[in-house]
């Protein structure tokens, strides 16, 4: 292709537009790399924003998860403590029919368990819900993220 009726100008455009071309003298070239360099680093650190995201959700899930087996361990605690002392009121009649069969003073003393004092309902956040679903995040909301905040919505 011969070159000697173009311009300068209509070259430099032709280079960038149609063959994606940067031209770049020996002062501007320095520049042009740091560039290219900070973009690459940035769609590293994008990467790992992404990575970190998703963990932050598998942890979320598994919190979920745990709170649900806490809830239902409390809702057990509380039916064996209940169990225990009707077993114990059982007990205290036994005694009593056998002190009124051999005229004994009572052997066994029923002792009777406290149930925890809140319910596991009181515990929980306002509004809270299992089956709670996650959103996603940008870098900005992780960077303004509160604890019991913004990870989880209803």
């Amino acid at each position: 292709m011969g070159l000697s009726n173009v311009s300068a100008a209509n070259l430099i455009q032709y280079a960038a537009a149609e063959k994606k071309v940067t031209i770049v003298g020996p002062s501007t070239l320095s520049a042009m790399l740091q560039t290219i360099v900070q973009g690459l680093r940035s769609l590293e650190i994008h990467k790992d924003t992404e990575k970190i995201r998703q963990n932050i959700e598998q942890l979320g899930r598994h919190l979920v998860a745990h709170n649900a087996y806490m809830l239902k361990l409390g809702n057990s605690l509380g039916t064996t403590v209940g169990h225990y002392n009707t077993t114990y009121k059982e007990l205290g009649k036994i005694d009593k029919d056998i002190v009124k069969i051999t005229d004994k003073a009572p052997d066994v003393e029923p002792l009777a368990l406290e149930r925890p004092n809140q319910k596991i309902e009181q515990l929980l956040p306002a509004g809270y819900c299992p089956q709670q679903t996650f959103v996603t995040l940008s870098p900005a909301d992780l960077s303004n993220w509160q604890p019991g905040g913004a990870l989880l919505s209803k």
